[in-house]
């Protein structure tokens, strides 16, 4: 692609699919703006989840649609910055479509949603759920 003559560069829901994303948000740095959604799925309860389903070898990667990287604020935007790309603005906001079918995953986001409406900084800590909204441009050393 000819990212040079992009004006903007939009990535929705993807980043998390890349097996190699540093490579990849720099191989973006020709374009003058990227806006990024990031999944913030890293909660306590959703980390000890996944940890466990890792160690006792069942798959990771259906409970998050087959996301092979799981961040938070301050990792998503580490991985942003050592990209060489620079923040101008940034917004986190929830971000959950989940479909509970199964009675624990009922309970589950009944407590989930629940916790979010009184306390939203404590649901972020334990549920995870959000996303990272992040206009962007390619730091030139300027």
């Amino acid at each position: 692609l000819a990212l040079e003559r992009c004006d903007l560069v939009l990535l929705a829901d993807l980043v998390e699919h890349v097996p190699h994303p540093k490579q990849f948000l720099e191989g973006l740095r020709p374009a003058k703006q990227i806006v990024m959604l990031v999944p913030l799925e890293s909660g306590w309860i959703a980390d000890a989840i996944h940890y466990y389903r890792r160690l006792v070898g069942k798959p990771t990667t259906h409970e998050t649609c087959g996301h092979l990287h799981r961040w938070n604020r301050g990792t998503a935007l580490r991985l942003i910055r050592s990209a060489g790309l620079h923040v101008l603005a940034l917004d986190v906001r929830k971000w959950k479509w989940t479909q509970y079918t199964t009675w624990r995953g009922r309970l589950y986001g009944g407590l989930s949603n629940a916790l979010y409406r009184a306390w939203p900084w404590l649901h972020q800590r334990l549920f995870g759920g959000y996303a990272l909204l992040a206009l962007c441009w390619a730091n030139r050393g300027s």
